[in-house]
């Protein structure tokens, strides 16, 4: 993958926009784990559909959770929206879909960050050109890799780790 580098450190809030899919927000904690640990003063903001990323509550490196619902035909509009409420300053987006690249456009947040494989680079300030590869990528590995490419920082430990609130 291959972009200038984005310097957390000239951000204060990243919104991270979060796969739908509950196997998937797992194996993107390890690449947040490693943005929060290159920037300790970066606030996290996760935002996506609740029901796959309410398990990442309560995870130090987390700053906060916000459901949005984005199904339908205004609901890039209505993630948008939600994004420039967060007040972000930079969005990094973890989905695959067109419709999640018009949504961080829809926001004017910049920089917007995310891979050219899911066919929205057009709307993204910092299009990522992932590896080409015969064999298929890991979901863990292809989410560190674009953190890595887009940051430029490292992420080492590649093992998912989820943590429980007391009240659990």
């Amino acid at each position: 993958m291959s972009t200038p580098n984005v310097d957390l450190h000239r951000h204060r809030r990243l919104a991270i926009m979060m796969p739908n899919w509950l196997g998937d927000a797992v194996m993107a904690e390890p690449s947040i784990r490693a943005i929060k640990s290159a920037a300790p003063s970066l606030e996290l903001s996760l935002m996506g559909r609740f029901a796959a990323i309410s398990m990442l509550e309560g995870h130090p490196a987390i700053s906060s959770i916000i459901g949005v619902d984005d199904r339908g035909f205004f609901g890039p509009r209505r993630f948008g929206k939600a994004l420039q409420a967060d007040g972000a300053d930079a969005v990094l987006l973890l989905r695959g879909s067109f419709r999640s690249g018009l949504a961080a456009a829809v926001s004017r947040i910049r920089p917007r960050i995310g891979s050219t494989r899911f066919g929205h680079q057009g709307m993204l300030t910092h299009p990522i050109q992932p590896p080409t590869s015969p064999t298929p990528c890991p979901q863990v590995d292809f989410y560190a890799t674009l953190v890595e490419a887009a940051f430029g920082i490292k992420v080492e430990d590649r093992l998912p780790r989820l943590v429980t609130t007391p009240t659990e």
